[in-house]
């Protein structure tokens, strides 16, 4: 009954039925004499966590505990690297610049080191011909952030602090 448990949805039905058995047999053991009670006890006690131990490593390899899980035997245990055309890890990506072959509308196509891969924007609209740089890698996916000649301007503006009281004429043309 509890092998039976496993292998079909009773929703507990069996194994409930299954430790009515064992009490019952352990039961009637000891009412023969105290050594055969003894000898079943022993015997329940070490054979079923052995059974359910063995259970639970076949289990999964059921075809009700892949429909339950979701899962087949080893999918755990197997890493998926996500890869380029070429096969380059996109983990290696990271920090690598490239330009944008299409509208990234949040999502489309860049060309990262010599290939066209589909990446995401971190929110932002980035036209085709634009420059991107890659930010992270999330669930498989190459996050990529615009990188453009304006945020270099804005960047060299602010290390050189601008007064309020210096007269616009000052200022060369940017």
């Amino acid at each position: 009954m509890l092998v039976g448990e496993c292998l079909l949805p009773t929703s507990g039905l069996l194994a409930t039925a299954s430790a009515i058995c064992l009490f019952t047999a352990i039961a009637f053991g000891f009412s023969l004499s105290s050594v055969s009670g003894f000898a079943v006890l022993l015997f329940i006690l070490v054979v079923t966590p052995a059974l359910i131990a063995a259970l639970v490593k076949t289990w999964p390899r059921t075809k009700m505990g892949q429909k339950i899980l979701n899962r087949y035997p080893g999918q755990l245990a197997k890493r998926v690297v996500h890869t380029t055309s070429r096969g380059t890890p996109l983990s290696q990506m990271i920090n690598q610049t490239g330009i944008a072959e299409t509208d990234l509308q949040p999502n489309g196509t860049a060309l990262l080191a010599g290939e066209n891969i589909d990446v995401v924007t971190e929110g932002q609209f980035i036209k085709a011909g634009q420059g991107v740089c890659v930010s992270h890698l999330e669930m498989g996916r190459l996050y990529v952030r615009p990188i453009s000649p304006a945020s270099e301007d804005a960047n060299r503006l602010t290390e050189s602090p601008r007064s309020l009281e210096t007269p616009i004429e000052d200022f060369e043309e940017s």
